[in-house]
């Protein structure tokens, strides 16, 4: 499944009158054939094969521009079901909106930092920058695989990546954020959060199959890629408007508005925010959140790993500080 495919049919193979293998369809209501050319069966199977290929993994167009070579790398990755299509989808369309109608052998290093310059100017931070030219270089690579292009043009990113953020709530700013949930849904995705140090899409992505009620237990499924998902325990006020919610749910998901599953919450979660008064928080922040607390109250590091779907490595290095035990017998070693 490589390149954009045309409509997918059902080949099979039929003897006309006067003996010859044809490969007939069913094409726009009518039925189409067209002539193997032969009359042995193992030789007409052969060629229906490089038929049916030749029709679904149509030639690359000749001299493609990069806005084709998105819409097609786009395109393949929605056939895998790629995570966060709309990420993807905005990626492809700012790159395209500015360097669409270039050809490959166009770009150079001074073409990508005048692409980077430009949506600074318009306002987008380095993050943002790197995101799309990295779902540009990702295209030209698939199409150099897909051998739409000979070879795909290297180029050095012309942002630094940004220091990770370390913003977190403390429990003050985490019950502000509750009382300005207006929205049950909003709130219901703020305490399963917090409670549980789960990812945005596995909230919203959760069912009530997988969570068990008498047990406190909310299972959040398999994950995406190495972003791992876990089983946890939950309990007090969030196990509470969990069974709440189950008590007048009207769809199998867990977080539902208007009798619809509520899909993605970082509009509403903003606005939340924003009555709250608090600046730089994000959905992910309260991911962040869970981790710092469970260290700050001195949890070991690799049951928070667990209780998190992630590695003691990664807690160490970026959570370690908030221990109450933090380099402690390093600085006993040098006290004066």
């Amino acid at each position: 499944m490589a390149r954009p495919r045309l409509d997918k049919f059902e080949y099979r193979l039929a003897p006309n009158r006067e003996g010859y293998w044809e490969v007939r369809w069913t094409e726009g209501g009518r039925t189409r054939s067209v002539s193997t050319r032969t009359r042995d069966r193992p030789s007409a199977t052969e060629w229906l094969e490089r038929f049916e290929a030749g029709r679904e993994n149509p030639a690359p167009p000749d001299a493609p521009t990069i806005s084709a070579i998105l819409d097609a790398y786009r395109a393949d990755r929605e056939k895998e079901g790629v995570r966060s299509d709309h990420t993807l989808k905005n990626s492809c369309n700012q790159v395209a909106t500015i360097l669409g109608r270039l050809l490959p052998e166009h770009l150079s290093q001074e073409t990508i930092r005048r692409y980077a310059n430009e949506r600074k100017l318009a306002g987008r931070q380095a993050g943002t920058v790197l995101r799309e030219l990295g779902t540009l270089r990702a295209a030209l690579h698939w199409a150099k695989r897909e051998k739409w292009i000979t070879a795909a043009p290297d180029f050095r990113m012309p942002v630094k990546q940004p220091a990770p953020r370390d913003r977190w709530l403390t429990r003050e700013e985490a019950a502000a954020l509750l009382d300005a949930c207006t929205t049950p849904h909003v709130r219901l995705f703020v305490l399963l959060a917090l409670s549980t140090g789960a990812r945005k899409e596995a909230i919203a992505e959760l069912t009530w199959d997988r969570v068990d009620l008498a047990r406190g237990i909310v299972d959040f499924g398999m994950g995406h890629g190495n972003k791992r998902r876990t089983v946890v325990p939950v309990s007090g006020k969030a196990l509470d408007e969990i069974r709440a919610a189950f008590a007048v749910r009207t769809t199998a998901c867990v977080l539902e508005w208007g009798g619809r599953p509520a899909g993605d919450v970082k509009i509403a979660f903003g606005k939340a925010c924003r009555r709250a008064g608090l600046e730089g928080v994000t959905p992910h922040v309260l991911r962040h959140t869970a981790a710092t607390w469970m260290v700050i109250a001195g949890i070991e590091l690799e049951e928070v790993a667990r209780f998190l779907g992630t590695t003691k490595e990664m807690i160490e290095r970026v959570y370690g500080k908030h221990s109450p035990n933090y380099l402690m017998k390093a600085a006993v070693a040098l006290r004066l």
